[in-house]
């Protein structure tokens, strides 16, 4: 897919999403006499806040209660009609025609997100221009937010900054790093693990390149990289942490919502071969009590303690259960890591509600950037160590 098309579909699929919930609050209520099922929002895994549906447990644990389908609060107490951020209040006689007719709804949901996808790609440039003045993070930041990587990887290969060539490899990843050329195939994890010899990261790339080629030797090299490295550098909210920075002050929250959500909607759709890598070359005969076992042993326990969000810490942990790594020496367990993402989606159904006025809006991006700043792992395993402590 070219990068003008990427960059669409990521937009359409942010701009989706955050109308989904306008249309949720009045289908799911549609009387039952039309003999069609409300429909649900349409899932997108980019939302910084999770909309009103059963939302799995990262690694297939299952679904928490919290996540469950509920009924969108009125913002403003009312029994009937519908706040839009921007577009002014849809009267409640409005929102009972729809719940008569679904199609006229969904006329409007149309004639909207034509007008939000204009104003979106207008914020988002803006965003852009903002960074492209910036220091060479925010200017590889800059490119990838208008989705041209190869752009971004020739301007982090020029220096020395650990940040900006990992954002850009993190863009890069599934379109043929070190191969050569310029653009992605100028970068390389081996450059990057050398800008930052502490960071056990780039190692996952260098382990799936050694996969790829069918050097075993690599491959043990580096698994002993990894077990000597116990820093693992985040895997999410690159790009945000960067965006944040970019955002105007004075930006109303709903485009800011928007920039942040399509911001996540990139991310979401890079390549991501690390932890998968490392779970192949320590499965099967890695598991019997030989020297590999041993190693493999040692950073799955690393990884388990050092992952900052959900999905990776889920598939170290399982990993590190596999391997027969005492519990005592696991960060988490699977049922403490359970546990936290029920309560982080506890703590963000209690914000205001996931639907399209102003005040849901601005609690989106606000805690979008709580997860930027902190790690979703982290946030989340503090509330709920907080509500255990009560």
């Amino acid at each position: 897919m070219k990068p003008t098309a990427r960059r669409h579909a990521a937009w359409l699929l942010g701009l989706a999403a955050l109308l989904a919930g306008a249309l949720w609050h009045w289908a799911r209520e549609a009387p039952e006499s039309t003999g069609a099922p409300a429909e649900a929002p349409v899932p997108v895994a980019a939302l910084p806040l999770p909309l009103p549906q059963p939302v799995a447990l990262p690694g297939g644990a299952g679904a928490s209660a919290a996540s469950a389908p509920r009924a969108l609060p009125r913002p403003d107490g009312a029994d009937e009609g519908l706040e839009v951020c921007g577009g002014g209040r849809v009267p409640a006689e409005q929102v009972r025609l729809w719940r008569a007719n679904p199609d006229l709804g969904r006329a409007w949901l149309d004639q909207q997100m034509q007008g939000l996808e204009a104003r979106t790609q207008a914020a988002v440039a803006e965003v852009a221009a903002r960074l492209a003045a910036g220091p060479v993070r925010q200017q590889v930041a800059a490119r990838l937010l208008m989705g041209d990587a190869d752009g971004a990887a020739s301007l982090a290969v020029l220096g020395s900054d650990v940040g900006a060539y990992q954002l850009a490899t993190a863009g890069c990843v599934g379109r043929g790093l070190a191969q050569g050329g310029a653009g992605c195939g100028a970068l390389s994890p081996q450059r990057w693990a050398a800008l930052d010899s502490s960071d056990a990261r780039p190692w996952l790339l260098v382990l799936s390149q050694a996969q790829q080629a069918k050097d075993t030797l690599a491959v043990e090299e580096a698994l002993a990289a990894l077990a000597g490295r116990p820093r693992l550098s985040r895997r999410f909210h690159l790009l945000t942490s960067e965006v944040l920075q970019g955002l105007p002050p004075a930006m109303e929250p709903a485009t800011r919502a928007q920039v942040l959500i399509v911001t996540m909607g990139i991310q979401a759709a890079w390549a991501d071969a690390g932890m998968a890598s490392l779970r192949r070359a320590c499965g099967g005969e890695a598991r019997r009590p030989t020297a590999r076992f041993a190693v493999c042993q040692t950073v799955a326990r690393q990884m388990l303690a050092a992952s900052t969000d959900f999905m990776e810490a889920t598939l170290a942990q399982k990993m590190a259960d596999d391997l027969s790594v005492p519990k005592r020496d696991q960060a988490f367990t699977a049922e403490a890591l359970a546990a936290a993402w029920a309560t982080f989606l506890e703590v963000a159904h209690a914000r205001p509600g996931a639907d399209m006025s102003c005040r849901s809006l601005q609690a989106q991006g606000d805690l979008t950037a709580q997860l930027a700043r902190e790690g979703e792992l982290p946030y989340a395993m503090a509330q709920w160590r907080a509500r255990q402590a009560r």
